[in-house]
């Protein structure tokens, strides 16, 4: 960092840099010129950060702290941890003798929709902005009004529905509403450790996230409103997260009906044979469960590429659609597989062993 700063010098700019560098040595900092500044950066939800500020304000360095809205490689942010953080942070920023605030966004997924950040960004520009700790309760109540002209107090609660929704997926060991929970097949081997997590909860956690669609749609009825594109994006948002919850139902509601396939077909029963074809149509027909998740990646690309579109530059938006488009494909193939099932049912009354077809005690889809 010295060299760095030497080389600098000419240029007259001040320097900053991240402080994580330097905080498992903190009895180097004493040794960083005094006209640089150190940025510290810590994106949890912990209730003290003292100890990651001291280091660089009792060495004379002006120190900025850096927090985080929490919105990598998640759906939606988790804004549970977005304003914990900042709130503490910010907090003890303040209270230690810290000049500045960065409040980080980062997209390093390459997924990232910007205006579904600024549920967090604002808090960061009020937590900063108001001396001592911040309310996040004050600021969630009036965000609604504030940033959107909503006088029903809905957005609001649309913003704590799907923190909500975040804290039912966190209290199973599953980290926030992820991208890799969205995109993951169920019936891989990383797909059902999540389903075993998440299948205790699934309902409460798709509850959660059209409870805030709803909401959002009560909103917007009841008046024009502000900031659209956020609306927009805080919907999209909800409906990824219940996709996820659908998904993972879904899937296990394919395997348990063909488990009771199974056993009727095993019967022997002639009578049960209505009953062997009526789960074997709910798994995958013309609007079989198979057909759902299908389309549910389908519609939710489009509705994503239209909030991409909204951000950002077309740039990378390609990469972004061929994971929706290949998640579809998988679903397509599961459809189309599942017709040779049905066919082979209707010709030999007998059905395969469950692992042959691709559902869980398997591996792969039939082909």
């Amino acid at each position: 960092m010295g060299k760095i700063h030497e080389e600098l010098a000419p240029l007259h700019k001040r320097l900053l840099f991240w402080g994580d560098i330097a905080e498992n040595s903190p009895e180097l900092v004493g040794t960083l010129p005094k006209d640089m500044i150190a940025v510290s950066w810590h994106y949890d939800n912990k209730p003290d950060f003292t100890q990651n500020l001291e280091p660089f304000l009792k060495s004379g360095l002006e120190t900025w702290v850096a927090t985080g809205v929490n919105n990598w490689n998640r759906v939606y942010p988790d804004n549970n941890e977005a304003l914990g953080n900042i709130k503490n942070f910010v907090r003890d920023g303040q209270k230690l003798g810290a000049k500045g605030l960065l409040n980080t966004v980062w997209n390093d997924d390459g997924e990232g929709i910007e205006d579904e950040n600024w549920f967090g960004l604002l808090f960061g520009a009020a937590a900063a902005w108001q001396p001592g700790e911040s309310s996040a309760e004050n600021f969630t109540a009036a965000y609604g009004q504030a940033f959107h002209g909503d006088e029903t107090g809905k957005i609001s609660q649309a913003q704590q529905e799907l923190m909500a929704a975040h804290a039912v997926l966190r209290k199973v060991d599953l980290y926030g509403a992820e991208d890799r929970y969205f995109w993951a097949d169920p019936y891989s081997p990383e797909g059902r450790e999540i389903s075993a997590k998440l299948m205790p909860v699934v309902s409460e956690l798709r509850l959660h996230a059209e409870k805030a669609i709803t909401l959002l749609a009560q909103a917007r009825a009841a008046g024009k409103l502000e900031n659209q594109e956020a609306l927009d994006a805080l919907q999209l948002g909800a409906r990824r997260i219940d996709f996820i919850g659908l998904k993972f139902q879904f899937a296990q509601e394919c395997a348990d009906l063909y488990a009771k396939a199974q056993a009727a077909a095993a019967s022997g029963d002639k009578k049960r044979w209505d009953e062997v074809g009526e789960a074997m149509y709910t798994i995958g027909s013309n609007n079989g469960r198979f057909e759902d998740i299908r389309d549910g990646y389908a519609q939710l690309g489009r509705l994503y590429r239209d909030a991409w579109l909204r951000d950002n530059r077309p740039y990378w938006l390609d990469v972004n659609q061929a994971r929706y488009d290949r998640a579809a494909q998988l679903w397509v193939g599961w459809s189309m597989a599942w017709q040779n099932v049905i066919q082979k049912w209707h010709e030999t009354r007998t059905l395969p062993p469950a692992e042959q077809v691709g559902l869980p005690g398997g591996s792969s889809p039939v082909k």
